[in-house]
């Protein structure tokens, strides 16, 4: 017994210890430190070497050649003559007499234009007569960056196979290499997913992405000792576990539901232990699972609910330490916190980047307007209204769900909604346009009137306008008593951009109509508008008109999923980018609202069929329970993707994930759909629903056939993301796992490129927005 209660009280402060360290950086506005200890990036640099072939010791230019592209959408167009400065050198030499200097500008002297992203990518290319490199799994070079005043510094390494490697979307064969300014490093190219039996070249490459303003326009790397290596590789691709037991990295919440997963069978029995002194707390009956995607062993041990750290034993495995407690996902919510401030647009953030983008700007009545703010939208520099709104309003909310129990965390979320609030009020413009998106992936020198400057343009666009108003309304409400003429203000742009739009749109699509109810039931709470309220009432009637109502003759009976419109067969699905998040959201809001309203049983009965549907498609990947995308219709020119679906009859097709083309990530969808499940179980009060939605979470952070991390600096065996220009950002989190070519199976490559590992602020938002949706409410 005094065991138990020692370990119960070091739990209880090494808690204490972790949440006081995380709120001393997140509160005080300072980046959390990278601790790579659990990164798959630590794993890469210690593996044991089974087998090396070195390839260039770098001691002469044979089989060296320097090349020019210019970056298009998915494709580089070699610049014809153009040159590149590269030799020997013996200024910063690894081993032998000579390394080989690549040396570049950070641009070109030609102008910026509205859509192109950089400059240049320089090319310095070893070559290869067609060899085959089969039985090596990755490329291992050492690189010296000498970048004066660069914070961040990063180089893309390319393997080219045959004509197979790199795809045809340029996203394979292409691997984001981080460097540390002024030392040696260290740098290797996981390459067990990619074709290697007739290698032509391996390429550095330098993208010219500009500089700050303190940094020089001019960098050098020297790089040597080129090798292949033969290491122990991660699983990268399929629907089991290859073996490991995946988990909740993050932890579980003594109420909820606690499983996790191994492809593992044969054995009975598991046990659940506690961390640190590996006492046996529980022993239990495995429960067999199989169906589509595999066989399967569960281990369930919800019964568990003391607060601590345990681990769990199956046959030979045994997983890393896991926490059980009551609020296990706040510290997610701390570090998503951090990520966003991270990715402040035209603030200085230390260590990460100086004050941005100071000469990106738009004209207004011949006033100039200077739209650096927000937050930067991705890996990349770029800006997103509708991102930067709905992240905005989904601060401002936690903040008001936070206001008694935790004041410090409600002001923190406050804190960074204004950075957002500030941007969306300086960028309106006359009949409700805005500057909805701007391609930023370059750093500039802030100096309006030269090459590299950024002149964007004001557009009229709904969905831009629909979110402003959910984020102007969630602002009024935690604001009113905080600085009331700021809130009045709030109110008053939200009831602006709702009438501006509704004198230009008539919609019909589900996307809109969906759109218009969510923003419109915000808007009704706090101005009680009669014309608002008939105007939603008249659009929920329209987007119920594009729901199916009846079991679908299918292999799977479903129904509930709604259509493009109503005289549409076409079932209404999104990709990597979700800018929909659920066609309910505005529904189960009327529901709340208006309890007494005649059509109540309507509204009720499509968020109750809807959520049967998301529920049925949840079974399709048990025991994971990833929420699978869609349905999809043959006839178009995805067919080829769309039959490596699980065919319904001789028409449909359902896929676990999208149909898409170089863009990829699955996070983005799976969190929609929870959030839209999470929402209607205030309405529903259905225990297997939200066990889904933490599904989503889960798999996420773990519990998914990889057993990684996906947000970076969470639990274990997170990968680099894509997030060049700022580096790995403590709590960012990507677009997701995604397939290989037209395959529907999980595909998570260790190799580090866009769209898939890239950061992005759409997914981070809907983190949060399912957080507070099911936990925070």
């Amino acid at each position: 017994m005094i065991l138990i209660l020692m370990m119960g009280c070091q739990y209880d402060r090494n808690k204490k210890i972790e949440s006081e360290e995380l709120e001393s950086s997140v509160f005080s506005f300072i980046p959390l430190e990278h601790d790579t200890i659990n990164s798959l990036q630590t794993t890469w640099n210690k593996k044991d070497i089974l087998k090396e072939r070195l390839v260039d010791k770098m001691e002469s230019l044979d089989r060296w050649q320097g090349n020019v592209f210019v970056p298009g959408s998915n494709k580089i167009t070699q610049e014809k003559n153009a040159f590149v400065d590269f030799s020997l050198s013996e200024k910063q030499v690894f081993e032998g007499s000579y390394s080989i200097k690549l040396k570049t500008p950070t641009r070109t002297e030609s102008p910026m234009q509205p859509e192109q992203r950089m400059w240049n990518w320089i090319f310095l290319t070893r070559l290869f007569d067609n060899e085959d490199f089969s039985d090596y799994t990755r490329i291992s070079a050492k690189i010296y960056p000498d970048c004066s005043g660069h914070r961040k510094i990063h180089l893309l390494m390319i393997l080219q196979n045959d004509t197979n490697v790199p795809d045809k979307y340029l996203r394979e064969g292409i691997h984001t290499a981080m460097l540390e300014n002024n030392k040696w490093n260290d740098v290797v190219f996981e390459i067990p997913h990619l074709k290697r039996d007739e290698v032509k070249s391996i390429s550095f490459v330098y993208r010219q992405q500009g500089n700050e303003i303190d940094a020089t326009d001019t960098v050098v790397f020297y790089i040597d000792r080129l090798a292949l290596q033969k290491a122990e590789t991660e699983h990268f691709e399929s629907w089991n576990t290859n073996n490991d037991i995946s988990f909740s990295h993050t932890g579980y919440n003594s109420s909820d539901s606690k499983t996790a997963i191994t492809s593992l069978t044969g054995i009975k029995t598991f046990k659940l232990l506690s961390h640190p002194d590996n006492k046996i707390i529980l022993t239990k009956e495995v429960e067999h699972v199989e169906g589509i995607v595999g066989e399967f062993s569960v281990l369930d041990f919800s019964e568990v609910t003391k607060e601590g750290m345990y681990k769990l034993v199956y046959d030979s495995k045994t997983t890393k330490p896991f926490k059980i407690q009551n609020d296990v996902w706040r510290n997610t919510l701390l570090k998503t916190i951090n990520f966003f401030f991270c990715e402040r647009c035209g603030d200085e953030v230390e260590g990460v980047h100086q004050v941005c983008h100071s000469d990106w700007y738009t004209v207004s009545d011949q006033d100039t307007v200077f739209l650096n703010g927000g937050w930067h939208d991705a890996g990349d520099l770029s800006q997103s209204y509708t991102d930067t709104a709905e992240a905005t309003g989904t601060m401002f909310r936690l903040a008001r769900k936070f206001e008694e129990e935790d004041p410090k965390l409600s002001k923190r979320f406050i804190e960074e909604a204004m950075w957002g609030l500030k941007w969306l009020h300086k960028n309106r413009f006359e009949d409700g346009q805005k500057v909805t998106w701007t391609v930023i992936d370059h750093w500039s020198d802030g100096i309006v009137g030269n090459d590299d400057d950024k002149l964007a343009y004001p557009k009229f666009n709904a969905k831009d306008n629909r979110c402003s108003v959910i984020a102007e309304v969630e602002a009024f409400k935690i604001l009113q008593k905080r600085d009331p003429a700021l809130a009045e203000k709030c109110l008053k742009y939200a009831i602006e951009d709702w009438f501006l739009t509704e004198q230009r749109i008539n919609p019909t699509d589900i996307a809109t109509l969906a759109r218009g109810v969510w923003a419109g039931c915000a808007l009704f709470e706090v101005s009680k508008e009669e014309d608002v309220k008939q105007t939603i009432i008249k659009y929920a009637d329209k987007l119920m008109q594009c729901q199916q109502k009846t079991p679908m003759d299918w292999k799977i009976p479903l129904s509930g999923f709604f259509y493009n419109n109503a005289e549409s067969d076409v079932i209404f699905v999104q990709r990597h980018v979700v800018s929909l998040i659920s066609p309910i959201l505005g529904l189960t809001e009327l529901c709340k609202l208006f309890p007494e309203n005649e059509k109540y049983e309507e509204w009720h009965t499509s968020i109750k069929l809807y959520a049967e549907y998301l529920k049925s498609m949840s079974a399709q990947t048990a025991p994971y329970y990833m929420i699978p995308t869609c349905v999809y219709k043959l006839g178009s020119s995805d067919d080829e993707q769309i039959k490596k679906g699980i065919p319904m009859d001789e028409n449909y097709y359902l896929r676990m994930f999208p149909v898409w083309e170089s863009s990829r990530g699955n996070s983005p969808v799976i969190l929609s759909y929870a959030i839209g499940l999470a929402q209607a179980n205030k309405i529903l009060n259905d225990s297997e629903i939200d066990r889904i939605c933490q599904a989503q979470m889960e798999w996420i952070v773990g519990k998914n056939p990889f057993n990684q991390s996906q947000m970076y600096g969470e639990g274990y065996n997170y990968s680099p993301l894509f997030s060049a220009p700022c580096d790995d950002i403590v709590g960012g989190l990507p677009v997701g796992i995604q397939t290989r070519a037209e395959n529907d199976v999980p595909y998570w490559q260790p190799a580090v490129l866009y769209n898939y590992k890239e950061v992005w602020v759409h997914v981070s938002s809907r983190w949060l927005y399912l957080l507070e949706s099911l936990y925070y409410n």
